[in-house]
């Protein structure tokens, strides 16, 4: 089934009466509503667009129609998640702008819906993942899976312990052979992971610089701990590699 994130690719689509079996991924559709009116849905998914309801009752029939549900993130998000997009509205000089992101937002939001475990947050939590899942695997497909390298666990490392530093020499090594860096998406030996990768094309003397401006708050429960992973993004910013980590709901 032909997958649809973004209006540009769907409009360029659209140029058939009859269209079957695609799947649209949270799309504001009433920009291209007029062209959608004038063509027959067959079997297709919409998955959390915004549509009018001239165009709900257009495709309702032999269509299968997501709406997103009443909770603080996308049911079906389209891509991965990247620091912009968790840490949106933070300020690394002023800790407590950290509360209203939607990193925290979202992870309030999870560890209040385990009191009650309503149907509906667990439905959109696994709808989420699922999309989420799916963006993953188009992620990874470019790259080779023997090239895929993981650290799982050690989140209570201290940033000032020496295996703090191996592992983030040791990614950095790895990233600049053409390794992508995985982990768990946590802190610790986690964190390393993605420091290293994020320091890969550098010297090692300037990685072992930026642990160094991360162990002024060794601790995740320490206030400076994010505020000094900002600094770091700034003081070494446009890494030219990638790494990826894959937290879960219950860390956040």
């Amino acid at each position: 089934m032909k997958q649809f994130e973004s209006i540009t690719e769907l409009k360029r689509f659209l140029t058939v009466p009859y269209v079957e079996e695609i799947a649209v991924q949270s799309l504001r559709l009433t920009e291209i509503e007029p062209l959608m009116l004038n063509i027959r849905f067959s079997r297709c998914l919409f998955l959390g667009c915004s549509m009018s309801d001239d165009l709900l009752h257009h495709l309702l029939p032999g269509n299968f129609i997501f709406p997103l549900l009443d909770v603080p993130f996308n049911t079906y998000p389209s891509r991965l998640y990247d620091t912009d997009s968790l840490y949106a509205g933070f300020n690394r000089h002023k800790p407590e702008t950290y509360l209203k992101t939607p990193d925290k937002v979202v992870y309030d939001y999870y560890r209040e819906s385990r009191k009650n475990l309503s149907i509906k947050d667990t439905l959109a939590q696994r709808l989420h993942d699922h999309s989420i899942t799916d963006s993953l695997h188009e992620y990874i497909a470019s790259f080779d899976e023997r090239k895929l390298v993981a650290i799982m666990g050690g989140h209570g490392i201290l940033r000032t312990e020496h295996i703090y530093r191996q592992v983030a020499l040791l990614s950095k090594s790895l990233t600049e052979q053409g390794y992508l860096m995985l982990s768990g998406g946590g802190p610790g030996a986690m964190e390393a992971t993605h420091l290293g990768a994020w320091m890969a094309g550098r010297g090692d003397n300037e990685c072992l610089r930026a642990v160094g401006i991360l162990s002024a708050a060794p601790r995740y429960s320490d206030e400076g701990w994010l505020s000094s992973a900002f600094e770091v993004m700034e003081r070494f910013p446009d890494p030219p590699f990638d790494s990826l980590g894959i937290p879960t709901w219950h860390y956040g």
